[in-house]
């Protein structure tokens, strides 16, 4: 009878989790080996080295069959300990992050007639950038004259609207720590010797990059960097129609997505 029930019953769910798991054993390998390589590339970040263990060992429990519950109870203690970290000692500075192109990267705030925000992304020399960036690294979250303490609330009530006004405690956490973060760019540089009106010298690729409804020009900030570095004057503006999830003009006046 207990064949019978295990033939009916146990095996079909056996399978059943199986296929279920597969996505798990097939997506887990290639996310511990993107983190890994996340590590090569931008430099190891000693919060993250716990949630490297704890991922090494969910791997290696999934691949010698652990029970659910157990590769439960290997990770989470682990994956606790990196939040613990995160929020201690803040996001990467994301300046490893180099630019692929034949030129450093420089970046300025502008402001339009009526107080609207762009951020311009261009081509500059290596000299110039080995002498000033790691005084003058550009911040990718900018915002005008206001401490980051009172525009931090107003940024995260921008962004729980997007949740129906829900989870502000869970966004500040993150959001409190992106006024670390600088680029790989040197800001207010001169613009490279190789670009100009002169004969013989290079023109300037113009790019403008509209961010999408409810974006923010800084979520692309590192993909319009490397555009930069490839010869190209990049243009971000924060549009000031309500579709930037948050923005400020030129006098400090907050201007939130709807």
């Amino acid at each position: 009878m207990v064949n019978g029930l295990s033939a009916v019953v146990l095996a079909p769910l056996a399978k059943a989790y199986w296929w279920a798991a597969l996505p798990t054993h097939i997506l887990l390998p290639i996310y511990f080996f993107t983190m890994i390589n996340g590590a090569k590339e931008e430099g190891v970040r000693m919060l993250q080295v716990s949630h490297y263990f704890g991922l090494a060992a969910f791997l290696v429990g999934s691949l010698f069959g652990a029970s659910s519950a157990t590769l439960a109870g290997l990770w989470i203690p682990f994956f606790a300990i990196y939040i613990q970290k995160w929020y201690q000692y803040g996001v990467s500075p994301y300046s490893n992050f180099k630019s692929n192109g034949p030129y450093k990267v420089g970046a300025k705030d502008y402001y339009t007639s009526t107080g609207g925000h762009v951020v311009v992304y261009y081509p500059i020399d290596v000299e110039e950038y080995d002498s000033k960036i790691e005084d003058q690294s550009f911040a990718k979250y900018r915002y005008s004259n206001d401490p980051w303490d009172k525009t931090k609330e107003r940024f995260v009530e921008s962004a729980t609207k997007l949740f129906d006004g829900k989870g502000k405690a869970v966004l500040m956490m993150p959001e409190d720590l992106n006024q670390n973060i600088r680029l790989d760019a040197v800001e207010n540089a001169t613009i490279s010797k190789d670009f100009g009106s002169e004969e013989g010298k290079l023109k300037l690729r113009p790019m403008i990059y509209s961010h999408g409804n409810k974006g923010l020009p800084a979520g692309y900030a590192s993909v319009l960097s490397d555009y930069a570095s490839r010869g190209m004057v990049v243009f971000a503006p924060a549009h000031t129609d309500q579709s930037c999830r948050y923005t400020e003009l030129q006098d400090g006046t907050p201007i939130m997505g709807e």
